[in-house]
Formats: structure tokens, sequence, C-alpha cells
């Protein structure tokens, strides 16, 4: 391809937003889930834009190209491509409360056509779970897709090699309780799937292990803890299907059934060590669940290694990478 038609293609790609805290004094933890940034871009080309939201501006004299610099310091520690990060912007937050916060970054978002957004946990323990954390309450809010990543997943044995840049995602791990809700965003995954070239796995759970079903994309509507032949083949035959969906889109989808006597939070956990993966999760929980027992979706946040990608509530037609707005 000739230099100017490399540069068109860059400058067509759709746009991420990246939410970047340049005020803290060690910037490893953020470039560590940077990684998961640059691994991401070879399946999928997007123009990064790095986002900083403040309370009142570092004491800095030059704040604008201070940022710049410290944006591009992040970029590179990662490994982000060159020429894939956009100039920062800087946005004043005067009401820094966690509501504040979440929209003004969506505002930023929706103001670039933004098609995904990119943000990492750092809070942990019970000040994180008293204070809300800036990932859930996005997780909640956001109708765009976004990308949380734990900063400590490089740790993971299959994540290692990511860092020395000799390795790949692999899969998608998108758990199904087989409703129609949870179909359209399966529609989404594979598409995305057959573009960026990823492996899809269809990890489907028996039972609930709240009993009653909180989180309606991820935990079955009704209990399966003795399943019947004719429900097993009926589960098999739903499964299968959706298996031949992806196929027809020249995406392998691989079916996992977890009959476990094992919590989906803990089965989910397990199995994203296993493999190269992105866990695809539906953001659909409401304030009054995550205060009594808290979502499946909201646990795996803040306790997966593994990249978490979060699919808002299909309203709309989610636009996928390589499409035009």
């Amino acid at each position: 391809m000739a230099a100017l038609e490399m540069a068109q293609s860059a400058s067509e790609a759709p746009i991420a937003v990246w939410a970047v805290d340049l005020s803290a004094r060690n910037l490893r933890l953020q470039q560590e889930a940077g990684v998961a940034i640059r691994v991401l871009l070879r399946r999928a080309p997007y123009r990064i834009l790095p986002v900083f939201l403040y309370a009142r501006p570092p004491e800095q004299p030059d704040f604008q190209d201070w940022a710049q610099l410290r944006a591009e310091e992040l970029a590179e520690g990662a490994g982000v491509p060159d020429g894939t990060l956009l100039p920062i912007e800087l946005i004043e937050v005067v009401d820094w409360t966690l509501a504040n916060r979440v929209s003004e970054l969506l505002a930023v978002a929706h103001r670039n056509q933004a098609q995904l957004i990119f943000v990492s946990t750092r809070v942990h323990g019970f000040k994180r779970w008293f204070f809300g954390s800036f990932a859930d309450a996005l997780s909640l809010k956001s109708d765009i897709p976004a990308f949380i990543v734990n900063p400590h997943w490089v740790d993971l044995e299959w994540a290692k090699p990511l860092r020395r840049g000799n390795m790949d995602f692999e899969e998608v791990l998108f758990p199904t309780d087989l409703s129609d809700v949870s179909h359209e965003h399966f529609e989404h995954i594979i598409h995305f799937a057959a573009q960026s070239g990823l492996k899809v796995s269809l990890f489907h759970k028996y039972g609930n292990e709240f009993g009653t079903p909180w989180d309606f994309d991820l935990v079955p509507n009704a209990g399966f803890d003795n399943p019947t032949n004719e429900e097993l083949v009926e589960i098999r035959r739903k499964l299968g299907g959706w298996s031949k969906e992806g196929e027809s889109v020249g995406v392998h989808v691989r079916v996992e059934i977890d009959a476990e006597n094992t919590s989906l939070v803990d089965s989910l956990l397990r199995r994203s060590e296993l493999t190269s993966c992105i866990v695809a999760l539906a953001g659909r929980s409401t304030r009054i669940e995550a205060i009594m027992l808290g979502s499946v979706t909201r646990q795996l946040i803040r306790q997966a290694a593994a990249p978490v990608w979060i699919l808002p509530e299909m309203k709309k037609e989610l636009r996928r990478p390589g499409e035009s707005l």
C-alpha cells in the first residue's frame, strides 16, 4: 500500500477514547493496561484519543504541552503504534463526583463519535466498594462499548508474551443465557470477530448462584441444577444454532457448557485465565441489583484479570469497527 493510501486509511479509522490519569506519580500500571490497547490495535484499527479529567490543573507552566507529552510517554511505554495517538483532550470537572466524571467522558466520546472507550481499573478493596468504581459506573451508564483493563492482567501466564510483542488475543469469551437480548450481543460479537480474525467461545453455565436472575445476560432465567436430557438437548441445539451463525460469517465458534458446582463468577474467572481472551459482558445491571448482591458483570469488572469488553444495552445497533459512521 502506498504511503498516501496508508495515511488516508489511518485518518478514516474509527476513534477510541482512552481515559488516562496523568496525575499519577507512576504511569507503569496504566502502561500495562495500555499494552491491551496495543494488542487490540493489531486486530481492529482505531485512532486513540486520550482524555484527561481533572478537578484542578496540575501545577505545570504549560499544562497542554505537559499533558500531551505525558500521554505520548504513556503510549510509547505501552507500545501503542506511532501515528494512532490523537492530541489529548483536557476536561475540567468542577463537581468531582463519580456521575459527573462519567458524564463528561461520555460527552467527549459522543462529540468525537467514538466507537469504543478504554479505561483501566486502579483502586481495590473496601475503598473501591464504598466509593464506587469509575469503571463500574461507566458500565452502567455508557451507551458506547467499553474496554476495561485490570493493569495486572499482564501477570497472567498467557499474557506475559504479550508484553514482548510476540503474542496476540485469540478469542472472545462470551457468557450467555441464550436469551434474545444475549443473541443480539452475540451478533455484534461475531461481526467484530469476523473483521478482527478472532475466535469466539460461547460459555453457558447451569444454575443460578443467587436464586434470582440478577443479571439476565449472564444468569439463566431458569435453574438447570439437575437438567433433564430434554433440557440438555434443547440447550445444545440453541448453542449449535448460534455456532452455525458464526461459521456463516467465517468465525470459528466453540461451545462450552459448564455444569460444575461453582459460582458463575468463579467459573468465568477460572476460564478467562486459560487462554488469551477478551471477556465480553453485557452492562445491563441496575443500581438496586448492585447494592443488593452485586451483579456478575460488576464483579467480573472488579476481579477479572483478562480485559473485559462491556457491551451496552442494545437500544440501537452498535457500530462495528471499520464501518462508516
